[in-house]
């Protein structure tokens, strides 16, 4: 009877741990949505705060990071490998650091509207990507990476033909730098967005088994 309330206990903290895990990582998702909308509004209106709003949306990154990091480092009871926690933290840092790197360029220099209508193309297949992800936290969602990959399928082929433009088009050396790392940073963070989604689904799927009846032989 005290070996069952004891795996009882252990499973209560297994069940607990695992829910702040997905309420973290859905509201990272939410959040760096919310960042890259901004991003998009403010590169087709230039009437956004972006500053102060990208400092807050940060604040609140660095708040869900911390916590996901702590869950790690004192993880006892993780439910599941902690190398799937550890690469799906690392994953969120890398996508966060990114954007932020992103907004504080792209006030730099007045850009020709043809580079910024392809950050905006840019920015809208990462949206895309993260709409699928934030999809499967829904109740009953069919986890499928087919739609993140379409995602970033489209992402590469913007990416291509952006290159042979700007290789292509009369640019000044600072607009055509500026231009290039901007570009590489969105291409960057959709490739590093579609592998945090491989672990995440690892993480959802082992969520979804673990709420099955075991098979018959192990009841």
């Amino acid at each position: 009877m005290k070996k069952k309330i004891e795996t009882d206990k252990r499973a209560l903290i297994h069940f607990a741990t695992e829910g702040k895990i997905l309420d973290f990582v859905e509201l990272l998702v939410s959040n760096i949505s919310q960042e890259v909308e901004f991003l998009i509004s403010y590169l087709k209106q230039k009437s956004v705060d972006i500053e102060t709003i990208m400092e807050n949306l940060a604040l609140r990154n660095d708040k869900y990071s911390e916590s996901l990091n702590e869950l790690l480092i004192n993880g006892i009871f993780l439910p599941f490998d902690e190398k799937i926690l550890y690469n799906i933290t690392k994953g969120f840092h890398e996508v966060i650091e990114n954007i932020e790197a992103f907004a504080h360029r792209i006030e730099l220099l007045k850009l020709p509207d043809w580079i910024t209508e392809h950050l905006i193309s840019m920015l809208d297949s990462f949206l895309n990507l993260l709409s699928a992800i934030d999809s499967w936290f829904e109740k009953d969602a069919e986890i499928s990476i087919e739609t993140v990959q379409a995602a970033e399928n489209q992402a590469d082929i913007i990416h291509a033909s952006f290159l042979k433009k700007a290789y292509s088009a009369e640019l000044d050396f600072k607009t055509f730098h500026l231009a290039l790392q901007l570009d590489s940073i969105l291409e960057s963070t959709i490739d590093q967005s579609e592998a945090l989604a491989k672990d995440l689904v690892l993480l959802l799927k082992y969520n979804t088994l673990a709420t099955q009846p075991p098979p018959t032989y192990l009841s």
